[in-house]
């Protein structure tokens, strides 16, 4: 871990105190510390995930403005779940603000962070470990104590398949609409598994 890091991570951590929640600032820690545990389980580094994990929600209390103005300057399009609730863009929103306010240009951290909400087909090993940090978390309620463990023989790919079936089950329960990127990241994920085996 080298200094800029370690002061990178305390200035981003300083600023988060001011603009979250605390119980949203906590959730970024545990986030932050899962995806560290997940990337020594995978190989992956674990210094990448732990920034990842730690600002993925950074913009998540911001108003519907400051979020839709953010998230525009990514260029991409926005889907009829992101026009009529602004909050899921808080991701797309963080990246555009690592990149232009804390200078963060590497891609796997702003592509893991971008799209932590819905997931996005082809997406790399890192977004999809931050993409299961943010679900598995410890202060997630519905998680079992234990299942890192339970996953400890699967790949990657089929552990965000369980993590994802999992979580569009408990959203259909409570009665929530499935992003079709989040529909589409399952099927490529499913077809890609089974090329494999």
């Amino acid at each position: 871990m080298t200094d800029d890091y370690t002061k990178l991570v305390e200035r981003i951590r300083k600023d988060m105190r001011k603009t979250m929640k605390a119980s949203r600032y906590q959730h970024s820690e545990r986030t932050a510390a899962t995806a560290r545990k997940l990337c020594d389980m995978y190989d992956l580094d674990s210094d990448k995930g732990f920034l990842a994990g730690l600002v993925h929600d950074i913009c998540k209390d911001y108003e519907d403005k400051a979020l839709v103005a953010l998230a525009r300057q990514d260029g991409l399009p926005f889907d009829s779940l992101e026009k009529s609730h602004n909050n899921l863009l808080h991701g797309r929103a963080a990246a555009v603000l690592l990149e232009t306010k804390y200078l963060i240009d590497d891609e796997e951290i702003l592509e893991a962070v971008r799209y932590h909400t819905f997931g996005h087909a082809g997406m790399g090993d890192l977004a999809k470990i931050i993409y299961i940090a943010d679900k598995i978390e410890p202060g997630r309620t519905h998680i079992p104590a234990g299942y890192m463990e339970m996953h400890d023989d699967d790949t990657l790919d089929e552990f965000i398949i369980s993590v994802l079936q999992e979580g569009m089950n408990y959203l259909q329960n409570q009665g929530y609409n499935i992003s079709s990127q989040t529909e589409q990241f399952l099927y490529s994920l499913v077809h890609a598994t089974k090329e494999d085996a």
